[in-house]
């Protein structure tokens, strides 16, 4: 069906173009319709076409797999309503579609060939900037809106399963406690892994809680003056039965005169805490783990170093990644503790780094490295880790300003003088 100026008014994602420049699209648009559940566009194939939604629900779906031993499954991540955009990986490489599209009832769209725009964009360069640039507004307000989402989800989830975790963790700990009377040895050993799982699925609740509401700001709101001294205890305490498990021993190389230094103490902990517990995870039986703290200078350097099998180079540049988890791995885990290390060092304004082998010379064995200056608040904050936070700058990349004749510059500046 005919398309025409008046047909591609309406949507934000082109309201800044002239009708002129509308009158460019209009070739490469037609109208289209679907019935109810039908796919309009699916995950991993080539794409072909942009598509703005007249009339109607579309439901956007993204594949998801939690390890690599579980059943990928869909999951419903938007739903759009008209007025609303998507396919837009027709206009930005690789071209392939990351969500599926399925058709809610009957739906009216337009249907922009992919192809024919993406010349368009190349030989109209302003054309090009305006729908790019207004493009990454759109997804920047669906990411806002996307993560506000996420939070509120985790942290109703999390409370709830968070309770009734910590009510059998205490009792556990009151029969651990002799409060119930003696335990035979085979008693106690039963308790104390179930302690041992109970921490690890608390962790795993924290983890998922910190991913979607941790930020850097939140984090420095917490900062006060704190003997490293006590982190490192606290930490240490919180692994003993996970390290009594696996017969693991555990060291500390830390001098009593350590000067206090300005951090947000309970994300310090979970810093190390992590950190122990990942080398702990990776060790086998009858291996050590050693923490080690320095002062130097202006800065307090902190290294966790066990006896494992040391992390594979092809898997060195990826650790820090949220949800990375090596495909050989047989440990369980959401592949988020590195991650949620490394928001918090960079909260801080520090720096953490992995060395694998460690010592260089042998043929296993991984050194964390830790800096921490001092007194963070005299240091800028650096810009977050894309790695641990994701971003939409790969976008944004293709956005740039295009060359303007002089008039049309002078009038932009004219209709926005900041």
């Amino acid at each position: 069906m005919l398309v025409s100026v008046e047909d591609l008014c309406p949507f934000s994602l082109l309201e800044r173009l002239s009708d002129a420049e509308l009158a460019k699209l209009v070739p490469l648009t037609r109208k289209e319709s679907r019935e109810r559940g039908v796919f309009i566009c699916k995950e991993g194939e080539k794409a072909e076409a942009l598509y703005l939604l007249v009339r109607g629900k579309v439901a956007l779906e993204k594949m998801i797999q939690l390890s690599p031993r579980s059943r990928p499954r869909p999951a419903t991540t938007e739903v759009l309503e008209a007025g609303d955009s998507f396919g837009w990986s027709t206009v930005v490489e690789p071209h392939m579609y990351t969500k599926s599209a399925i058709s809610l009832g009957q739906v009216e769209l337009l249907r922009i060939e992919g192809e024919g725009l993406r010349r368009l964009l190349e030989e109209d360069h302003h054309i090009g900037y305006e729908l790019m640039a207004n493009l990454v507004r759109v997804v920047a307000s669906r990411l806002k809106d996307a993560t506000d989402t996420l939070s509120y989800f985790v942290s109703i989830i999390s409370h709830e399963l968070r309770a009734p975790i910590a009510a059998v963790d205490n009792y556990l700990q009151v029969m651990l406690g002799g409060y119930t009377g003696p335990l035979s040895s085979q008693q106690q050993m039963m308790v104390e892994r179930c302690c041992v799982r109970l921490q690890e699925l608390s962790d795993m609740l924290n983890s998922i809680l910190d991913l979607a509401r941790m930020r850097p700001e939140q984090i420095e709101g917490d900062f006060t003056q704190i003997s490293p001294q006590e982190v490192f205890v606290l930490s240490m305490e919180d692994v003993l039965l996970s390290a009594k498990e696996k017969s693991i021993a555990l060291h500390t190389d830390v001098p009593e005169d350590l000067p206090p230094i300005i951090g947000a103490p309970n994300r310090l902990r979970q810093v190390f805490t992590n950190l122990l517990s990942n080398a702990i995870k990776f060790t086998p039986e009858g291996g050590q783990v050693t923490l080690r703290a320095q002062d130097e200078a202006d800065h307090l350097r902190v290294e966790v170093v066990d006896t494992g099998p040391g992390i594979a180079p092809e898997h060195m540049p990826h650790i820090f990644e949220a949800f990375y988890r090596p495909p050989d791995t047989e440990e369980k885990g959401l592949g988020l503790g590195l991650s949620i290390v490394k928001r918090i060092v960079e909260a801080h304004r520090g720096v953490i780094t992995a060395e694998s082998p460690y010592p260089p010379e042998g043929e296993g064995g991984t050194r964390m490295v830790v800096l921490l200056p001092k007194d963070p608040l005299a240091h800028p904050l650096q810009e977050v880790s894309e790695l641990a936070y994701g971003s939409i700058a790969s976008l944004r990349s293709v956005v740039k300003q295009p060359d303007m004749p002089e008039a049309q510059s002078s009038k932009s500046k004219a209709q926005n003088p900041s």
